[in-house]
């Protein structure tokens, strides 16, 4: 338990600028907003690729002309669901300051490929969007650009895990 302390001090002497009940509030309601668009924009660039695909293989404009207005409703969504998650990074960071920042340090090449991965998976989506009217006779591989983006977005959550897991 000595060495535990050694490791982790109790109190790093940060003052807490306010309530520690009310920023527990805080974190509890952005995460649940922040989390309630990432599953939509998940949601949506996922059902997107499968209307396509569906439209593609049934040969309906309907489906496809629903996937195209999933895919620029999902570029929307985003921009809102990652700002919606700035308020809980923040409040983490303040609220469990001692644990947050060991933890993301323990990994640090994980959490920086972090940016990475949402940068590369926001291209595909941008390019899903943007790309629908010039790959009407390239669908395979529009529908690949929409599948890798989709999936790329999957793998940020257990970034987020193995971090909350190093915390503990």
């Amino acid at each position: 338990m000595y060495l535990l302390s050694l490791i982790i001090p109790e109190d790093l002497e940060l003052i807490i600028p306010g309530h520690v009940g009310f920023f527990e509030f805080l974190i509890i309601i952005s995460f649940i907003l922040h989390i309630i668009f990432v599953n939509i924009t998940v949601g949506s660039s996922a059902m997107a690729v499968f209307k396509e695909i569906k439209g593609m293989i049934h040969k309906n404009k309907e489906e496809d002309l629903l996937a195209k207005q999933l895919a620029n409703h999902t570029s929307i969504l985003k921009s809102i669901a990652v700002v919606l998650g700035v308020a809980p990074l923040l409040l983490i960071s303040v609220i469990y300051t001692q644990y947050f920042y060991p933890s993301t340090i323990l990994i640090g090449k994980a959490w920086l490929s972090l940016l990475i991965i949402l940068i590369v998976a926001f291209l595909f989506l941008y390019a899903y969007k943007f790309l629908w009217d010039k790959m009407q006779h390239k669908k395979l591989f529009h529908v690949m650009l929409g599948a890798v983006g989709s999936l790329l977005l999957l793998f940020v959550p257990l970034i987020f895990i193995v971090n909350v897991v190093s915390m503990l």
